[in-house]
């Protein structure tokens, strides 16, 4: 088995939590790797990045073609507050493009993991999972960096609902509908997500696994009065908009499957009001 994972690096401001958390991303996906090949599994680390950003992808991984265009490219709005922000498909493409891997992962480029990630994540393909999703152990945000990592590894931390590390067979890949959802936006995770479930035979969403983990567990105001709220709203609006394409499309086909969390987003729909200016599905579709 050989195991392809990929992540969006960039070139993080000191004043961003990125800017020690990637770090702490990287070398920890790099321990992972070692220790796999330690077990016979070969893992292969990927980046997809701008070429702004080339600069502080590691050694280590496998440099994709550069991104060459964002969600402003694409986009039938205009933004607010216009960022680059790039399109889940690009990255995913490049991975597929790049890789003959059985398994494909990504995760947030926050996300680290442990040693024994991807030595675990093996043993639940081999119990006959072909997609799943891991959600995340939050510790503390009081770690200085990197030489620090032993104390992460040590810390338990506490279960994270929110989806942020997906594994899925590459056969099925060509079969996924991502359109043009953008990372660093609302709702990102639940486009890839909708895809794995529509096209796994087995599919899991493992909570409360000890395998990855993120530092501290602050959250922008999102609150319909904040000014974070107003500022990114549209990119959660686009997000949510590609996302009721997928479930209009793969409806359309027969090929929505019929799982409770996709059945608690139509639920969501049903009881909430169309975006002003966005395609909403009908009663008819759902």
């Amino acid at each position: 088995m050989k195991i392809a994972h990929i992540i969006n690096p960039f070139k993080a401001k000191e004043t961003q939590d990125l800017f020690l958390a990637q770090p702490i991303t990287f070398k920890t996906m790099e321990t992972a790797q070692r220790f796999a090949k330690d077990y016979g599994l070969e893992v292969e680390l990927y980046a997809a990045y701008y070429p702004v950003d080339e600069e502080v992808v590691p050694s280590s991984f496998i440099k994709t073609p550069p991104l060459d265009r964002s969600v402003l490219d694409v986009a039938k709005i205009q933004f607010q507050v216009p960022r680059t922000f790039p399109l889940l498909g690009d990255i995913l493409d490049r991975l597929y493009a790049a890789t003959d891997a059985d398994y494909l992962v990504y995760t947030n480029v926050d996300i680290a993991l442990m040693p024994f990630f991807y030595t675990t994540i093996a043993r639940f393909i081999e119990r006959g999972f072909d997609g799943f999703a891991i959600t995340r152990r939050t510790i503390s945000k009081d770690y200085k960096g990197v030489d620090d990592i032993p104390l992460m590894y040590a810390e338990y931390g506490e279960n994270h609902p929110g989806h942020d590390c997906f594994v899925f067979n590459r056969d099925v890949y060509s079969q996924y509908r991502l359109l043009d959802a953008c990372i660093g936006a609302l709702s990102i995770g639940q486009i890839l997500l909708f895809n794995i479930i529509c096209n796994a035979k087995r599919f899991r969403v493992f909570r409360g696994h000890h395998l990855t983990f993120h530092l501290g567990n602050d959250r922008v105001d999102l609150s319909e009065t904040s000014d974070e709220y107003s500022k990114y709203q549209d990119y959660s609006d686009h997000n949510l908009y590609q996302v009721r394409q997928f479930v209009e499309y793969y409806r359309s086909i027969d090929k929505l499957a019929n799982h409770r969390i996709i059945q608690n987003f139509l639920d969501s729909e049903r009881a909430t009001m169309p975006i002003p200016g966005m395609e909403f599905i009908s009663d008819e579709l759902l």
